[in-house]
């Protein structure tokens, strides 16, 4: 261990820095956090009891009008039915003694029709898409036709091409 100790450059500045460093940031933390006077502020709960030892008796649990509610419930609390298109439809529940929260929706009705003509465009440019597909397979086929027909036209007019007969006799020299 002061084998290595003695091998260490310490004027080496990966030294140096640090060890120059850590008193004044030390120093300077302390002072920063005393400026802000951070003390606990003791807040009484009438449920909560202090005791000198431990205490058996433990608060009973509030469990109606807590708060806490189900995530469907507190959305619809909290916003109503929303109507974005962006948004998730909340669930709509029997809730009428409820206070429900007044929602504005952030679209105008500008941006609902702009919205409503990009998505007809959009089906547009599918259905022009899909009609352009459909008309090039139809030319493939037609020209398909048209290719065998021609053959079939050649094929006809030219006359059967002479078969080969073998020569059982070979030729004469």
């Amino acid at each position: 261990m002061k084998n290595l100790l003695e091998k260490i450059n310490w004027r080496q500045p990966k030294y140096m820095l640090p060890a120059i460093l850590y008193f004044p940031l030390l120093g300077a933390s302390y002072f920063i956090f005393d400026l802000f006077h951070t003390e606990t502020l003791e807040i009484k709960d009438k449920t909560m009891q202090t005791t000198e030892f431990l205490n058996p008796e433990l608060p009973g649990a509030q469990i109606k009008d807590d708060g806490i509610g189900s995530k469907y419930e507190n959305m619809a609390k909290s916003w109503g039915k929303i109507q974005d298109y962006s948004a998730v439809d909340n669930i709509d529940r029997d809730e009428s003694g409820k206070k429900k929260e007044e929602y504005e929706s952030k679209y105008t009705q500008d941006d609902l029709d702009l919205l409503t003509e990009q998505e007809q465009e959009k089906a547009a440019a599918v259905e022009i898409a899909s009609a352009k597909a459909r008309e090039q397979e139809a030319l493939a086929e037609l020209e398909k036709a048209l290719a065998e027909a021609r053959l079939k036209g050649q094929n006809a007019v030219q006359p059967p091409a002479e078969t080969e007969t073998v020569d059982t006799v070979p030729p004469r020299a």
